[in-house]
């Protein structure tokens, strides 16, 4: 049976968050520790913790000691900021510790709580990886944390299904498509972040589909918005379902209220427009129903009277710090950052996405003045792309909006990551995209998606060779072999490991080969 290129895509994508999985040590995805101690809790308790009780168990807790994670009163541990710190190594397959965590696999251990550190989000995530942890209950703290780690693998592969719908809203040809999800699914912090256990990667879902179903509600070439049709219903359904599943996920769902009321206002300006009732109507009874839920979920900083006396900033002063901080860090950030934030991406890799993203700011522009010309600046496909681009800001502008308070009550700044941005990661990428083709000439158009796609497979390998090399020794090959499987269950040990970087690398280099084979106008 003859693949569709989407399905290699996919299956390429899968393969390396298996790579991901497999390589980076144990606590070392963002804030680990912490979401698999609510999974734990879940699974051990059978409930969600509550109040100021403990939450983190002694097998995790003396499991980041040994390691090196376990974090101090100021939120660091040996890792953080000091890329040249290791564990030590032995010149075997099992680490110096490694049998003392797998002997904490006894009932003492996993259900006696001694801190009060798990990361308490919503309920879905921890419930799905809560079920995998019981299904390997009897195996030790490694296996089961590899298998949680599987379902945040599985809800990429998700997302980045999801964004390929999203493209299919925006380009009529199959190589910019193809290309946009490949740019999605290969970003390095994203392949990073979705490799971990972490219940931003069911969010990131959530809000990537959240964003897919309000183009098919709000952007679509029907007339009618609300229709006994049981296809058109299921738009409805689906951005429901969607936001229901958000708000039991993460609090930033409440973002997508001010997303809700700007696709409302932008699909009014939809040519021939017969339906507003009906998209006042939608609009109503989401944001309605949100705000019926919204007390008690929210979550407000805390008013701390001596951080506020070291601090005093209007909001004009807090948005220049804060565009430095973003240009210097949280951009870079973005790209990838590894090793308890202490490894980002060579520097020479971080100028050149810079000036991509210079280039396709000038192309967007570009981009507009000819659509102003052509007088197709109200097209619908043009709406599409505003409101994407309009989610995107309004989402950064939540969540800038929201550290300034947190400054204004503590007295310095949350520490705003660049991933903290990934729900809104496709029109991101989709802005850098669009920007980018604008500057290129129709008939060299497919050459430089092609050439484009090749720039990204070597971004993406080296994000990985990036994150690998910081905690392991790449060369010799044994010597390499040896580190990454420490600490680690038999399957991912040295054999495990190897086969799956063999499978991967073929993957890839069977997916570039028929996406360079690909004609700009195909279509499917």
């Amino acid at each position: 049976m003859k693949l569709k290129l989407i399905t290699w895509l996919l299956i390429a994508f899968f393969l390396k968050q298996i790579v991901w999985l497999g390589i980076i040590p144990i606590w070392h995805f963002p804030d680990e520790e912490q979401h698999f101690s609510q999974t734990a809790f879940f699974a051990e308790k059978g409930r969600r913790p509550s109040g100021a009780e403990a939450d983190v168990s002694r097998e995790i807790d003396r499991s980041s000691e040994l390691l090196g994670t376990k974090r101090s009163g100021s939120g660091t541990n040996k890792f953080t900021y000091h890329p040249e710190f290791r564990i030590p190594y032995t010149k075997t397959q099992t680490g110096v510790f490694e049998q003392e965590i797998a002997d904490l696999n006894n009932q003492e251990s996993r259900q006696t709580m001694v801190k009060h550190e798990a990361a308490r989000y919503g309920p879905v995530y921890y419930l799905l990886t809560a079920l995998v942890y019981k299904l390997f209950d009897f195996y030790n703290l490694f296996v089961r944390l590899f298998a949680a780690r599987f379902i945040s693998v599985i809800l990429a592969c998700f997302t980045v299904a999801a964004a390929y719908l999203i493209s299919k809203q925006i380009f009529s040809d199959q190589l910019s498509r193809l290309t946009l999800t490949f740019m999605v699914g290969f970003q390095p912090m994203f392949s990073f972040i979705s490799s971990g256990v972490n219940s931003d990667n069911l969010f990131n879902l959530v809000f990537t589909l959240f964003l897919y179903f309000c183009l098919r509600v709000f952007f679509s070439p029907e007339e009618k918005v609300l229709s006994s049709n049981i296809f058109k219903a299921g738009k409805i359904l689906g951005l429901g379902a969607v936001l229901i599943l958000g708000y039991y996920t993460k609090e930033q769902i409440f973002i997508s209220l001010p997303i809700l009321a700007f696709a409302f206002s932008l699909s009014l300006l939809k040519p021939g427009t017969k339906s507003r009732l009906q998209k006042i109507i939608i609009l109503l009874v989401m944001g309605g129903l949100f705000l019926f839920l919204a007390p008690g979920r929210i979550a407000i900083p805390e008013y701390n009277p001596q951080g506020v006396s070291k601090l005093k900033e209007t909001f004009l002063q807090y948005i220049f710090w804060h565009l430095r901080h973003t240009i210097a860090e949280t951009i870079p950030w973005y790209w990838g950052v590894f090793n308890w934030l202490g490894v980002t991406l060579p520097r020479w890799v971080n100028q050149v996405q810079a000036r991509l993203l210079i280039l396709s700011a000038l192309g967007f522009f570009l981009f507009l003045l000819g659509q102003i010309r052509k007088k197709e600046f109200l097209s619908l496909k043009n709406l599409r792309l505003y409101f994407l681009f309009g989610s995107a800001a309004i989402y950064y502008f939540s969540i800038i909006v929201w550290d300034y308070f947190f400054r204004q009550t503590q007295g310095f700044s949350f520490g705003i990551q660049g991933r903290y941005f990934f729900p809104t990661i496709v029109p991101h990428l989709l802005l850098l995209l669009v920007g980018l083709k604008t500057l290129i000439p129709a008939r060299f158009k497919a050459v430089f998606l092609k050439l484009f796609l090749l720039w990204w497979t070597a971004f993406s390998l080296i994000g990985l060779y990036t994150a690998t090399s910081a905690y392991y020794k790449t060369w010799p090959l044994t010597a390499f072999l040896t580190q990454v499987s420490q600490y680690k269950p038999l399957l991912f040990k040295s054999w495990g490991i190897s086969i799956s970087i063999g499978l991967f690398l073929t993957s890839l280099i069977v997916l570039l080969f028929k996406l360079l084979k690909l004609n700009e106008k195909q279509t499917s």
